[in-house]
């Protein structure tokens, strides 16, 4: 999405079309390494002590202290949080069914059906369930796959406008950029960028942080969203209010579109005006994105 916004704001495009598509189930994780190698140069990994983002996640939680019933206490409202706005519709108007080949036993005759709701999310998921997974990470973790996002299938697509196409074409805007910024975090902790990311978007936007009504912070593993709480002083209860990627899922490619398409239906539920977004990136870089929806008063 940065892409198209600076595409636009450079004049070389006026509608854009941003978003992308991750097959999870067919392309594993790890699988680009296994044709091209490891993706850090030999150079940068003398200096750096750089490893996988599972052991980034458990090396978050040494530094800032935190329990594994913590995370786990996380990831069941993230799935309880994403059950409950699933059940009430909210999730509707993001979603476009599509009909997929579906297993069934021999015989059954509706082999097609469609698809029209997130299969990821456990409304039963219980502290209890979660304690009793095995670490994924280190022998004596606290990281488990029900503290990490979910592999999962999935695409997603946002349309941006300059504002002289949206008027050319009679459409009315949701919502506009209000600031971007991208930075590199500890390439040794990974996961932490969001923290300056968003640091760095507020002070772009002219913003604070009690001035934001809602925050999307991607949940690749919980502690990843729980210290950037700590750190920014945000209410959870203004951050990712219909569960995240622990519950929903996390289709590397498509995560940046879908969580904004999340984000500004709930902006436009709520009737709110201010939403901020913020992504981590392997190898420690961190995404942020500020926008403003627009209530259809506004002219220019």
């Amino acid at each position: 999405m940065h892409v198209a916004v600076g595409q636009i704001a450079s004049g070389m495009s006026d509608v854009v079309i941003a978003g992308g598509a991750e097959n999870m189930t067919r392309v594993p994780m790890g699988g680009n390494r296994d044709v091209h190698g490891e993706p850090y140069g030999g150079a940068l990994q003398k200096l750096y002590d750089l490893s996988s983002q599972g052991e980034a996640a458990e090396r978050i939680i040494d530094k800032w202290e935190l329990k594994r019933e913590e995370l786990e206490a996380f990831a069941v409202e993230s799935h309880r949080r994403a059950g409950a706005a699933a059940d009430a519709g909210w999730f509707d108007r993001e979603i476009e069914a599509v009909d997929i080949e579906r297993w069934r036993e021999p015989g059954d005759a509706e082999a097609q059906a469609p698809l029209s709701s997130d299969e990821t999310i456990r409304r039963g998921t219980t502290a209890e369930r979660l304690a009793s997974l095995k670490p994924s990470f280190r022998a004596n973790g606290r990281v488990t796959a029900g503290t990490s996002s979910q592999i999962s299938d999935g695409a997603a697509a946002v349309l941006l406008m300059s504002r002289e196409a949206a008027n050319r074409n009679k459409v009315r805007p949701r919502a506009r950029i209000r600031a971007m910024t991208v930075v590199g975090s500890d390439p040794e902790l990974m996961l932490t960028g969001p923290i300056s990311a968003t640091r760095q978007v507020l002070e772009k936007a002219g913003l604070t942080a009690s001035q934001i009504d809602l925050f999307e912070v991607n949940e690749a593993f919980a502690p990843v969203p729980m210290i950037w709480l700590r750190e920014i002083g945000a209410s959870h209860e203004q951050l990712n209010v219909n569960g995240g990627a622990i519950a929903l899922g996390h289709p590397l490619g498509a995560s940046g579109a879908r969580i904004m398409t999340t984000l500004l239906a709930e902006l436009d539920r709520r009737g709110a005006r201010f939403g901020l977004q913020a992504i981590c990136c392997n190898g420690g870089l961190a995404t942020a994105t500020v926008i403003e929806r627009l209530d259809g008063s506004e002219a220019d």
